[in-house]
């Protein structure tokens, strides 16, 4: 499932390409499309629902790169996206070099690029990068043009009916999305959203202390909320339900939001000790969390999301194949 990945893809899609400077409301009809009353597969409460967005927002935020980096431990630039090394591989496969996009701009090759990277004196059309919307393209300039972006990307894989490929996010449009998200998050009935808040000097004075007050809360504290919120679900027991001590589901929760951050963690060498019989519901728990909360779409390939959760006992001795048989089940 890919609910919020497709749901921001959706909203930024509406906001640059249909030019719908409102999403507020468009996340206010979403989230009435999931509310507990719907009849709907995926089921959120106001409070999860926007959580979740914004937590996925600032995780898209604070990963989006501008040039080439050295990241910390195995964790590479096409792993700072949610795209996977063949699913880059197989769209230079399908550049030619005289494809169009939807603007009917020319699209480059990777032998194209590869012949002017390597020969920068030859005349070259070298792409618009801070307008180029083509992931590979990108994606390629900054490994080997190192270039440097004026508006960082992030890069997300959403359900081919939203979007054919994969979809180059920009940093500032991320951030005005985060800004939409809150406000629709603080309203009650969708007419409260019919005026922007730009139109009112007492509503712009209440949205940016509604924002700044947002981020107060940093990404890591977000997350870890997010992720507590989802052990919330397995009843009035809570964490309980499956830890023994608070102290250890804390531990646990602060290095999986780590590594949800795409920040420095380590696989702690000791098992967190989980009561027996757990594992069906918890398994949906964590399948959950990695829905909603990582860019690593491909939960089959996150080696280190199933190195963690081998810490947990109820885990413990399966490879990864076994842990993704449980968690999708």
């Amino acid at each position: 499932m890919k609910f919020f990945t497709d749901l921001i893809a959706k909203s930024y899609l509406e906001y640059t390409k249909e030019n719908d400077d409102n999403i507020a409301q468009f996340y206010f009809q979403e989230f009435y499309k999931v509310r507990p009353e719907a009849n709907a597969k995926d089921i959120y409460s106001k409070k999860q629902f926007y959580t979740k967005l914004i937590t996925k927002l600032d995780s898209l935020i604070n990963k989006s790169i501008s040039k080439e980096r050295i990241t910390i431990g195995t964790e590479t630039l096409i792993q700072a996206f949610s795209a996977t090394q063949a699913e880059i591989d197989d769209i230079y496969l399908e550049l030619g070099h005289e494809q169009r996009d939807e603007k009917n701009e020319r699209i480059v090759s990777k032998e194209e690029l590869d012949y002017y990277f390597e020969r920068p004196n030859l005349s070259f059309i070298e792409p618009l990068w801070e307008t180029c919307d083509d992931a590979a393209t990108l994606i390629y300039g900054i490994k080997k043009a190192k270039i440097e972006l004026k508006d960082p990307i992030s890069i997300i894989n959403p359900s081919v009916d939203i979007h054919k490929k994969l979809l180059v996010l920009r940093k500032s449009k991320l951030e005005y999305l985060k800004e939409e998200a809150i406000r629709a998050s603080q309203a009650k009935t969708i007419a409260e959203l019919d005026s922007h808040p730009e139109l009112s000097d007492k509503n712009i004075v209440a949205s940016k202390e509604s924002i700044k007050e947002e981020n107060l809360i940093s990404p890591e504290e977000r997350t870890v909320k997010a992720i507590k919120d989802s052990f919330a679900q397995l009843g009035s027991k809570g964490w309980s339900y499956a830890f023994t001590y608070e102290k250890e589901f804390d531990e646990f929760v602060d290095i999986l939001a780590l590594m949800l951050e795409g920040k420095s963690f380590i696989i702690p060498i000791k098992h967190f000790k989980l009561k027996t019989r757990t594992r069906t519901n918890v398994s949906a728990v964590l399948k959950s969390i990695h829905d909603d909360l990582s860019n690593a779409d491909n939960l089959k390939n996150d080696t280190p999301f199933f190195q963690l959760i081998r810490t947990l006992s109820v885990y413990e001795g399966m490879d990864d194949r076994a842990i993704y048989n449980s968690l999708t089940k």
